[in-house]
């Protein structure tokens, strides 16, 4: 996969810190964490023991603590933008929540399959989104609040999407001014469910589930939980000499004792397929299909395999009626190993040829993350307030080899192959096997990151369920070290630097218990990226500061549910993908000043126990300091999706939805592109929008046993579902039919 954005490069970065700069910042967490204690440990000798009843319901009291939202419907009214639960319509930012009961209604198993209904933006078949119009600032989303740089992941441990819009890089760093998107994982639950599941999808793509939970037992006054979570997929994916291959692992446990809960769990994903997008774009924008709708130009056996492993650990303990602390630890690898056959040398619609490019992929990443928050409600001089404040350490390697296949040559341009556009038979490309790659001189570069974030946000609840205020700021630091060619020796390291102070600061007013208006103003700053510019030289860090304003409305006791925002957000230094070099090598285009103004909106319905419906829509402007449109940015976008559920005797257990998804006003640089003689070329080509429909049965036919039908794409049109360039993207599959029964027991 190619790096795309400066986010996305800088979430794949990582670099070494000297030794004086890890003292100070180490030393800086080790005195705070120090003297957090010592107060700590005094508020709580000082204060009254926790209320006897269940460990679950002491529990359940922590504000670290976050509920399943499975078998519970569409609608969400919490969530955890501020590190702990709160109450969406108390949050001055826009988020929308995305349950296990609408995952699983959609039916998908990539997360471009869900966000798309919760107003984020593709930008290919992988973790990676935009928000807000603007595809320069990539997110990936983070895993319980933890940094995440898997660029492919099933969703099967996701219990939520927070889809957080709006700058929140004073609690999660590293984030996008347009916003950021947190997965909450499924974790043990009290009480026994276990469920097997079967698919079939009509290209030939199958699909077995397991899922099991429950106490698992009683160590002295304490409770012992599990959660196993499995899954292998395999089969036909309809692209040509395509692979869709996925071994998935999720086992945990959770060990409750009075007021402390420990969780240790397990991710493996090992996920078999094409390396990028492909595809290509016609000059009106649309996928072109001339050599076959199922052609995305993969020869056979150019596939790539990623594997993820991950350990994830958090104790949460309540140490006072509203003061609570948790910690939480990341240790996660990725290895990527494949190779990739790309139309980079572009398509040329004069002529009618495609230019071929063969590379192969290595790349080692490796994440280490140390998080500490304490959260405590109290009234001071008569006045309740929220503190929020804590640290996270974070330490990033990548090691990335690529080598270009020498026998790919054309005349005078090495590297490339040049074959017919709608004839491309690239089942003869001379590709090579993984194994037999020469070893280039520049054998390959590794990037080391230390980065390290000290926050404290205040709420003060000025007048009691009418006028909040919130305030936060934050110590940022990276140093991010660059060794760019591991076969030079002695290693002679290129070092990026930077140090931020971020700031959020918020008020809502509850003009009623069920309607609030919010306003927020925070700014943020990506961390320094080791992508270069064509001639070699280096970008600079990019920051933005963003405003919004909003109203809430919670109606019916969360019968509706819904948020409407304006904003204006401003970002200097961003970059977006500019191509490859013949080396194998990517650049980045520098973009400048990036606005991004408009406004969005979600809402989310169950009038009656039947019918439950979520929308979202945006419209706004994105453009850069010349006021010109910006690479991969669109105008609007909007999503439906809803449930009903019969109750008739006749028809008891049936429950039939849908939705539909639509982009318009999506660009995209027409660089790699030559137009037809005859037809201007502009600078932009419009991408062709498309209205993407989708539909569900469900049956239950008893407490065990219910049976699925879907329909995908019910219209059979072709659209580009995900655009890194006019000649890397991901059309979308034809009309898809997929059946599915699951037993619980």
């Amino acid at each position: 996969m190619h790096d795309i954005t400066r986010a996305l490069r800088a979430k794949e970065g990582s670099s070494h810190v000297p030794e004086p700069l890890l003292a100070l910042v180490y030393g800086d967490l080790r005195r705070l964490a120090v003297a957090i204690t010592i107060g700590t440990v005094s508020f709580a000798q000082s204060a009254s023991p926790m209320p006897a009843g269940k460990e679950e319901d002491a529990m359940v009291l922590s504000a670290f603590q976050v509920s399943s939202t499975q078998d519970k419907g569409y609608i969400a009214t919490s969530a955890t933008p501020f590190k702990t639960r709160q109450n969406l319509a108390d949050i001055p930012q826009a988020i929308a929540v995305v349950t296990r009961d609408m995952i699983e209604d959609i039916g998908g198993y990539n997360s471009t399959d869900i966000l798309i209904y919760a107003g984020a933006i593709p930008k290919f078949r992988a973790e990676a989104f935009a928000l807000r119009g603007s595809n320069t600032s990539v997110t990936i989303p983070l895993i319980d609040g933890h940094l995440n740089r898997t660029i492919i992941m099933d969703n099967l441990f996701v219990d939520s999407y927070e889809v957080m819009r709006g700058p929140a890089a004073l609690l999660y760093p590293n984030t996008a001014l347009s916003g950021v998107i947190n997965k909450t994982t499924r974790k043990p639950l009290p009480y026994a469910l276990n469920s097997v599941r079967f698919s079939y999808t009509e290209p030939g793509l199958y699909r077995g589930e397991f899922d099991s939970t429950g106490p698992l037992a009683r160590v002295g006054e304490g409770k012992l939980s599990y959660r196993v979570l499995a899954a292998y997929q395999d089969g036909d994916p309809y692209w040509r000499n395509a692979e869709d291959k996925r071994v998935v692992f999720h086992p945990s446990l959770q060990f409750d004792h009075k007021n402390t809960s420990v969780l240790v769990a397990y991710d493996f994903n090992d996920i078999r397929g094409p390396s990028g997008s492909t595809g290509v774009l016609t000059p009106d924008g649309e996928p072109f299909t001339g050599a076959g709708r199922n052609e995305i130009n993969l020869p056979p056996g150019v596939m790539e395999r990623r594997r993820h492993d991950g350990l994830r650990v958090q104790v949460v303990h309540q140490f006072a009626p509203n003061w609570g602390v948790r910690i939480g630890g990341d240790l996660t690898s990725m290895r990527r190993l494949g190779t990739t056959v790309l139309p980079i040398g572009g398509v040329n619609y004069i002529d009618r040829t495609i230019t071929f490019f063969n590379r192969r992929n290595e790349f080692k990443l490796d994440d280490y993350s140390l998080s500490l928050d304490f959260n405590g409600k109290y009234k001071l001089f008569g006045v309740g307030q929220q503190s929020t404040f804590g640290a996270v350490l974070t330490k990033q390697e990548t090691v990335t080899k690529l080598s270009v296949n020498n026998d790919f040559f054309n005349g005078a341009t090495p590297q490339r192959i040049v074959r017919p556009l709608d004839r491309p038979d690239v089942d003869t490309l001379p590709v090579k096997p993984e194994n037999q790659f020469d070893v280039p001189a520049n054998y390959g570069t590794r990037v080391r990151a230390d980065l390290g974030n000290f926050y404290i946000q205040q709420v003060f609840d000025v007048i009691p369920d009418r006028l909040s205020l919130v305030a936060g700021i934050s110590q940022y630091s990276n140093e991010t070290s660059n060794n760019p060619n591991l076969a030079v020796q002695p290693t002679v390291a290129q070092i990026a630097k930077s140090r931020e102070t971020l700031h959020r600061f918020g008020v809502v007013l509850k003009l009623t218990e069920e309607v609030s208006l919010y306003a927020m103003e925070a700014n943020t700053s990506l961390p320094p990226t080791v992508a270069k510019l064509v001639d070699g030289s280096a970008v600079a860090p990019a920051s933005g500061k963003g405003k919004e304003a909003g109203i809430k409305i919670d109606y019916m006791n969360g019968k509706i549910v819904s948020t409407l925002a304006l904003f204006d957000l401003q970002t200097t230094g961003l970059t977006v993908f500019g191509g490859v070099l013949p080396s194998g090598e990517t650049y980045v285009n520098p973009v400048g000043r990036v606005s991004q103004r408009g406004f969005d909106a979600d809402i989310a319905l169950r009038l009656t126990n039947a019918w439950q419906i979520v929308g979202t829509i945006y419209r706004g402007k994105v453009e850069d300091q010349n006021g010109t449109p910006v690479d991969d940015s669109y105008k609007q976008s909007w999503s439906l999706f809803a449930r009903y559920d019969f109750a008739s005797t006749h028809a008891k257990g049936l429950s039939i939805g849908g939705g539909a998804s639509r982009i318009t006003g999506r660009v995209v640089s027409s660089a790699g592109i030559t137009f037809p003689i005859g037809m201007p070329q502009p600078a932009f080509i419009e991408v062709a929008p498309a209205t993407l429909v989708t539909g569900f049965a469900n049956y239950n036919l008893s407490r065990n046993w219910s049976f699925r039908l879907q329909v995908n794409n019910v219209l059979d049109r072709t659209y580009a579902a995900g655009i890194n360039a006019a000649y890397l993207i991901d059309p979308s599959l034809p009309r898809t039919f997929i059946i599915s029964t699951k037993y619980r027991f």
